[in-house]
């Protein structure tokens, strides 16, 4: 899932639990396990063109864990978010540099607050050996 539908450039990593829509951050071997590979290009959608298409009227939960691209998925879902069609959003949030051009978990709970959502909870607080959090998820639910 991506801000918009058409082909991307998906940075594949070492760990493929952090393959990217955003290349790594200079420093992000300092905060994360990513060691970029190689790039393709893949086919993405939008959550909005998904549920459109499959006919989806309301999210239940929408969880993002897009390794840094999260606000591009979220963008991808302005009109089920403006339409408070998502019950609640679980997504991460990145509180230091992994990803280049990466939102920080203060973008994410503006951009989901501006639409409605407030954060009802962190989940899943990741430290560092200083105890400075690295990153978390966050669950959101529309205010009203």
């Amino acid at each position: 899932m991506g801000e918009r539908p058409g082909k991307v450039t998906l940075h594949l990593n070492r760990f493929d639990m952090n393959h990217s829509l955003l290349n790594q951050a200079d420093d992000a071997q300092r905060w994360a396990r990513v060691d970029h590979q190689d790039d393709i290009e893949v086919e993405a959608s939008t959550v909005d063109v998904f549920c459109e298409e499959a006919g989806i009227d309301r999210v239940d939960l929408l969880k993002i864990d897009a390794e840094g691209a999260d606000l591009l998925v979220l963008r991808g879902a302005e009109t089920m978010l403006a339409w408070q069609q998502v019950g609640s959003a679980y997504v991460e949030l990145l509180n230091v540099p992994i990803f280049s051009g990466q939102p920080y978990y203060f973008d994410i709970a503006r951009f989901l607050f501006d639409r409605g959502y407030v954060m009802f909870d962190r989940y899943q607080i990741r430290y560092d050996k200083q105890g400075r959090v690295i990153s978390s998820n966050g669950l959101f639910f529309p205010a009203t």
